[in-house]
């Protein structure tokens, strides 16, 4: 059932009403034909019957139908879509402000968020994976790339300070993580925003509804339980950033373990999650479809040529 599948089978109940349509509402043979045209004395000499025989179906809605029956698009699936690996990446934007270094998780914010991104980096397998680190401004330290070398040596390099300014610039970050995404000409790309609830701004939350509109997904993963160590999470930002990046919230536990595999990052990059791949993973085989209607056609003209 896999290899088979309708792309709109919002068209199946329109085809069967058209279907009981056709059958409660008759059809007069011969009407508009060359029989409507001549008297009834006429036709009675000629011993033509009067165009008074109705048919069982009405081809008109019966045409409409198939028609319908055609537009669910019954495809079948084209087995190339591994070839779709590569136009999706993977990016992890993380906060390295002075808030990252509290230890209200073990053994602190950055050191869970460090053991998290060497998880990821495992889970990425064959998929490009890039590192972005933000406090008052972002940089892109470790572009896309399949060999995750590059990207470990700098997740265990990552430290307060390393990024000079000052602050939680998370809308900056998310304007250099888009860049990034359309540098890299990727079709989807999965953003996993690592962070202490800090910078979640409006323009931060526009930021991640403008990935998400382009058909991408970002995802918040959250260490600790404050800000800066005193001004509480705003859980109302938090919801409305995950729900505008369509995307889902992991937290650390008190221990540091954050569950990356909670977000299902793989689900994601299949092509058969991305509708515009449609027309690449199904061939449309509505033509045989469309055969339907020519019995349907001889039907609804037969009397026209009898």
């Amino acid at each position: 059932m896999n290899n088979f599948t309708l792309l709109s089978p919002y068209w199946i109940p329109i085809a069967v009403l058209l279907i009981l349509l056709a059958s409660r509402i008759t059809h007069r043979s011969g009407h508009n034909s060359w029989q409507s045209l001549l008297p009834a004395a006429l036709l009675r000499y000629f011993q033509q019957k009067q165009p008074s025989k109705r048919s069982r179906w009405n081809p008109s809605l019966l045409m409409a139908a198939a028609t319908a029956l055609a537009l669910t698009a019954p495809s079948e699936r084209i087995h190339t879509t591994d070839t779709f690996q590569q136009s999706h990446g993977w990016l992890a934007v993380v906060d390295v402000s002075r808030s990252m270094t509290l230890n209200d998780v073990a053994p602190s914010r950055l050191g869970s968020v460090r053991n998290s991104l060497i998880d990821l980096s495992e889970l990425s397998a064959g998929y490009p994976l890039s590192l972005i680190l933000y406090s008052g401004d972002a940089f892109l330290v470790a572009p896309p790339a399949f060999d995750k070398r590059l990207f470990n040596e700098q997740v265990a390099l990552l430290d307060y300070g390393i990024v000079p300014l000052e602050g939680s610039n998370l809308a900056r970050a998310l304007s250099l993580a888009d860049a990034v995404v359309q540098d890299s000409d990727f079709i989807s790309t999965r953003v996993f925003v690592f962070s202490d609830g800090g910078g979640i701004t409006k323009r931060s939350i526009a930021a991640a509804r403008h990935l998400a509109a382009a058909g991408h997904r970002v995802d918040l993963i959250v260490a600790g339980g404050t800000t800066d160590g005193q001004t509480p999470i705003d859980s109302q930002a938090v919801e409305d950033f995950v729900n505008a990046g369509n995307g889902d919230l992991v937290t650390a536990t008190a221990l540091g373990a954050i569950d990356i595999e909670a977000l299902s990052p793989t689900s994601w990059a299949s092509a058969d999650s991305q509708s515009f791949f449609d027309a690449l993973i199904w061939r449309n085989q509505s033509h045989w479809l469309l055969l339907l209607l020519l019995p349907c056609v001889w039907w609804g003209l037969r009397d026209d040529f009898s």
